[in-house]
């Protein structure tokens, strides 16, 4: 009886999926969108901490 090596792309030997050219333009596609869409979101979280930061020294000079 042969023996099956390859599963489902699953290969026993290299313990991952088989690389395919599709399947890694989607995944650097997926991790530049993800790293894209973090940067943004800090960006956004700075500027409205800056604003906040920047009213309350603008309340505490007018006391």
């Amino acid at each position: 009886m042969q023996q099956e090596t390859t599963w489902y792309r699953w290969d026993i030997k290299k313990g991952d999926y088989t690389r395919d050219a599709d399947y890694d333009r989607l995944y650097f596609k997926g991790k530049k969108r993800e790293k894209i869409y973090r940067a943004a979101m800090w960006l956004g979280v700075a500027v409205i901490v800056s604003q906040v930061f920047l009213k309350v020294l603008a309340y505490a000079s007018r006391m």
